[in-house]
């Protein structure tokens, strides 16, 4: 029987699966469907991917023991993004991801840290806290862009 992967190996293979998905859905859109918005008050599937990543990315390095100088509010206003822009991101958080994924130790995983930009949980969690919120979110944002994708996907571009 193979031996089970640690908490952190386990993390970071979960995390390459959800860049993978991503990569897939925005692999047939162009600029324009990338910046489209499927209703009043929702997002883009853009603004979805630069959001996930750039709250994946503040969560390792808090975890990891280092400062964040994470910009959220801008998440939601930047403009529309190409595909190998949002591709390039993903490629960057990727390395990122091995970088400090794989050097998170059970100490990271056991120390609280402050969040600087959370919404909720304003106070100090420990690692896998914010490691195991990360992920939840990153799914659920990835599940968001899929029913953001099938609503612009039926509709002819423009309305």
């Amino acid at each position: 029987m193979p031996k089970p992967e640690g908490f952190t190996t386990t993390f970071v293979s979960l995390y390459r699966e959800i860049h993978d998905q991503l990569r897939e859905e925005i692999s047939e859109l162009d600029t324009e469907a990338l910046g489209r918005l499927p209703g009043p008050e929702t997002n883009s599937i853009s603004t979805i991917v630069v959001h996930l990543l750039g709250s994946e990315t503040e969560v390792l390095q808090i975890v990891g023991g280092l400062p964040s100088d994470r910009d959220r509010p801008s998440e939601f206003s930047a403009q529309a993004e190409s595909p190998e822009q949002l591709l390039r991101r993903i490629e960057a958080t990727d390395r990122l991801l091995e970088e400090l994924g794989t050097q998170i130790s059970d100490e990271d995983l056991a120390t609280p840290r402050l969040r600087p930009s959370a919404v909720r949980n304003r106070t100090p969690k420990p690692g896998v806290f914010w490691l195991l919120n990360s992920y939840g979110h990153a799914r659920e944002h990835l599940a968001h862009l899929q029913l953001t994708k099938q609503l612009l996907l039926q509709r002819p571009s423009g309305r």
